[in-house]
């Protein structure tokens, strides 16, 4: 096993001051551009989450992302599959992120990750997740 230097993304989250808005929109971006290559190779985490979120920053460059944890994962060609594990993302930056001062930080995760996918992937999986955070909404109304 190889050991990556950093913390995981809740504790940067955590961490997080108004002067950090910009690393953070870059650590988000690079995360959806991490999450577009795993799923342009079919592999769907199943636990995305900000714990299962490496962040190693230096000064001399951006933050970088590694995903951890692949128990849960698999592969698969569904785009509602990759529409899942990034819903599961979703729910959770939105609740460890939001400060109050941004609407959506998950914004930045889909933006990496339209920058880094086909056009296929990210027409197919934007669909997808449009279909699963309605299915998630009407579940938090009826129970």
């Amino acid at each position: 096993l190889e050991r990556i230097p950093g913390d995981t993304l809740k504790e940067k989250l955590a961490r997080q001051t108004k002067n950090d808005k910009e690393q953070v929109e870059t650590t988000l971006k690079a995360l959806g551009a991490a999450c577009a290559t795993l799923h342009q190779g079919n592999i769907v985490h199943g636990d995305l989450t900000p714990s299962n979120v490496m962040v190693t920053t230096t000064q001399e460059s951006a933050p970088s992302v590694a995903l951890i944890d692949f128990g849960l994962a698999q592969t698969s060609t569904l785009a509602e599959d990759k529409a899942v594990d990034l819903y599961v993302l979703e729910r959770a930056i939105n609740s460890t992120a939001n400060d109050g001062d941004e609407a959506e930080p998950f914004g930045h995760v889909l933006a990496g990750y339209e920058s880094r996918a086909s056009k296929g992937l990210w027409n197919a999986v934007r669909t997808k997740l449009d279909e699963v955070r309605a299915r998630g909404r009407k579940r938090t109304m009826v129970g």
